[in-house]
């Protein structure tokens, strides 16, 4: 009896000790796979990610395995440090363009190179414009570089000025409605759903968002007039804050006060069509252009809020709000029209028509350097410089001819 007390305690023991053994084998199986994900994530050029895990087995007391990781994630540190002391500089300064060949030309593994584009993109943006691809004016969305084109909208009517919330989660467009004239359409880039501006009126265009995104302006034609209208996205609120023979391309300053869009000053006779400013509550209308021949359209706010841009019969003009004259600064050998500031007020976008067909433009307003995006299909409209961006679920990559200088 005692000999079989004795042999049924030693087979416990061992089947705990086996146990013990096999539950020790997975917790250290675990943390080598915590530690091999983390340099998954390096290689990947995910460094924030690694860091993470890092983070994750010095609590977990997991020296031995935290020690690799972090042995791994220096020597990659080190590496980069050494690029961008020449690399931030040029982020810095506005140097896109040199930023990317630094990074291009940095000798490190493709994902660290793609690491640091993304942190050039993360600054530069993208542009959206409307383009004619595929039969119809749809939605795109281009890196300034030209080195990638997304498609991102998929419907059968024409979809035309388009504008990005500041979050970069919803566009704004116009576009036809069964049995309305044109509205404004609402595109959820998280969802890929699309929804109309609840407001009435059978022809409403031109839509552009507040800097904070709570309001949205945008013109509306009724009967032989035309209205700028801001709807309210929390209160639901539409205030009217000019009439007139003409009123389009509403564009708001960066700190929300003012709108100047294209209109005919009040009470003057025969005058073309001007630059026109409002405060935003409808207050203060005046012309900030006052030519006596040609008109003025496509108006542009800078980033800083001072100078605008706009398009004066053929041409690209910038100027200073109540300051002197507008000056050109685009090629008088071409049309040119629609531009739009980049983020840091370094850069225009506008389109030109090149042979009978409308491209974008990129123009350093620092350097005067132009660079012309391959042609977008038939032709293009109403680019928009945005900081952020969502692509959307079906988004799909298009394939450009190669950018050229």
């Amino acid at each position: 009896m005692n000999r079989l007390v004795v042999a049924l305690s030693a087979l416990v023991v061992l089947l705990a000790a086996a146990f013990l053994a096999v539950r020790i084998m997975k917790v250290e199986s675990f943390y080598r796979e915590v530690a091999a994900r983390a340099v998954a994530h390096l290689e990947a050029g995910e460094i924030d990610r690694c860091e993470a895990l890092a983070d994750y087995l010095a609590a977990a007391g997991r020296k031995r395995e935290e020690a690799e990781v972090r042995k791994r994630l220096d020597e990659v540190k080190e590496k980069l440090a050494r690029v961008e002391e020449d690399f931030v500089p040029l982020l810095d300064d506005g140097n896109f363009e040199a930023a990317l060949a630094k990074a291009d030309e940095s000798g490190l593994s493709r994902p660290l190179k793609e690491y640091l584009r993304a942190k050039v993109y993360d600054r530069w943006g993208w542009i959206v414009v409307s383009a004619n691809l595929s039969g119809s004016y749809e939605i795109y969305a281009l890196r300034p570089d030209g080195s990638q084109c997304w498609r991102l909208t998929f419907n059968s009517c024409e979809e035309m000025n388009p504008d990005v919330s500041p979050d970069g989660n919803v566009i704004a467009y116009t576009r036809l409605k069964e049995d309305i004239d044109r509205t404004v359409a609402l595109f959820d880039l998280n969802t890929g759903r699309e929804k109309w501006l609840p407001v009435t009126g059978k022809t409403n265009l031109d839509p552009a968002f507040s800097p904070d995104g709570a309001r949205i302006a945008y013109a509306a034609l009724f009967a032989s007039y035309a209205y700028l209208y801001t709807y309210d996205f929390g209160s639901g609120e539409v205030l009217r804050l000019t009439r007139g023979v003409v009123v389009n391309q509403p564009a708001w300053s960066p700190d929300g006060k003012h709108i100047i869009f294209e209109g005919v000053p009040k009470g003057v006779e025969r005058t073309p069509i001007q630059i026109m400013m409002v405060s935003s509550d409808g207050s203060g209308e005046h012309p900030i252009t006052a030519y006596r021949t040609g008109h003025s359209r496509d108006p542009a706010f800078a980033p800083d809020g001072e100078h605008f841009a706009f398009r004066r019969d053929d041409d690209i003009y910038i100027g200073v709000i109540g300051e002197g004259e507008p000056q050109p600064v685009s090629d008088p050998e071409l049309t040119e029209c629609q531009p739009s500031f980049s983020p840091d007020g370094r850069y225009l976008v506008y389109v030109a028509v090149v042979n009978g067909i409308d491209r974008l433009v990129r123009h350093d307003l620092r350097t005067g350097e132009r660079f012309f995006f391959p042609p977008i299909g038939t032709g293009c409209q109403f680019p928009v410089w945005t900081r952020r961006l969502t692509l959307p679920p079906g988004a799909k990559k298009v394939s450009l001819p190669r950018p050229e200088e």
